[in-house]
């Protein structure tokens, strides 16, 4: 089968961790790479953003092709497009496709490299947040949430804060600057850690010294980070929105609040820290649901039946929203 995968963010080619690289590349490349595996003919259409880039990329056995940045086209011969939330099958509008032609395919998994087992370990009560530190990942809803359980809840927590640039350069990144300088004045500096990126082959190792993974943005089409912390057995608690609401079952394999509600958030949280009973109990059944929903040869299975010529279309992130007034901190 001829499969192209029109991305316009998400570039295969991005390597995880750096500012402008994230799940959304990993899975892109994996889509792509196990389609392949397949049997299908792949190629990745994706923006091209410097001049000096190849215009086609070969890799892992599917060809890149960058395009020049600028408007989305007409793709009026699509018969199917792919997209990784409801919500998204709800806007096939911009790609001019009769209502209905676009199908939900989740974010999958390697559950053979994310599974439960050892972590780093710590004293304290510990928070994993994933992803860039842009405005609207839910990143300052987080520590603000830490505040909270440590200055009103009296618990013993720690937040650690996955992505963006590598350590070298935190010191420097303006987003990582104001995260710290949001930590320092709810006074939880000293409990909130940037790890900055991280290798693709450590992420399990990190999520599994989790206690719960929190994945607050302001809304994501895809649900990496949730489904990752699933298949390690982690609890997650997450915002009802995009991906991740429809990833998430509450009061099965976490639960879910309402997004920029950082008080919702720490009760929730202060709730389910102080229930281990609870948190093995999620994690546990969040396994289970990533091996059975989640697990990329089962996502393959399913993107792999559309017939001789798919399109299949990445989500795209939304664009940044604005700061909300009366929260005096806010930013994917």
């Amino acid at each position: 089968m001829r499969v192209a995968v029109v991305s316009g963010h998400a570039n295969p080619l991005g390597a995880l961790g750096r500012e402008k690289a994230d799940g959304h590349n990993v899975h892109v490349a994996a889509l792509a790479a196990g389609l392949v595996r397949d049997g299908h003919d792949v190629t990745v259409y994706t923006r091209r953003y410097h001049y000096e880039t190849s215009e086609r990329v070969h890799r892992d056995g599917f060809v890149v092709e960058h395009v020049p940045d600028g408007p989305p086209a007409e793709v009026a011969s699509a018969g199917l497009v792919f997209v990784g939330c409801t919500e998204d099958a709800h806007e096939d509008h911009d790609l001019r496709l009769p209502e209905g032609r676009a199908r939900v395919i989740p974010c999958g998994v390697d559950t053979d490299l994310f599974r439960p087992g050892p972590g780093p370990f710590t004293d304290r009560l510990r928070l994993l947040s994933m992803g860039r530190m842009v405005p609207g990942e839910g990143m300052e809803n987080a520590i603000e949430a830490l505040a909270h359980l440590v200055h009103e809840e009296g618990l013993d927590a720690e937040l650690v804060i996955a992505g963006g640039p590598s350590r070298s350069r935190l010191a420097v990144d303006t987003d990582a600057i104001r995260l710290r300088q949001l930590a320092i004045r709810h006074h939880v500096a000293g409990r909130t850690i940037f790890q900055g990126s991280v290798a693709p082959d450590e992420v399990p190792w990190l999520v599994r010294g989790s206690d719960v993974v929190v994945a607050v943005p302001w809304y994501e089409p895809f649900a990496t980070a949730p489904v990752e912390a699933m298949a390690c057995g982690r609890p997650v608690v997450g915002t009802s929105v995009g991906g991740v609401g429809e990833t998430v079952i509450p009061g099965v394999t976490g639960d879910l609040v309402s997004p920029r509600r950082p008080d919702e958030l720490a009760q929730t949280l202060a709730s389910l820290l102080r229930d281990p009973v609870r948190r093995r109990r999620y994690g546990d059944a969040a396994r289970d649901h990533a091996v059975a929903r989640y697990d990329w040869r089962r996502v393959l299975s399913t993107s792999g039946t559309a017939g001789d010529s798919t399109l299949l279309r990445a989500p795209e992130p939304r664009p940044e929203p604005r700061p909300c007034l009366s929260n005096p901190r806010l930013r994917r």
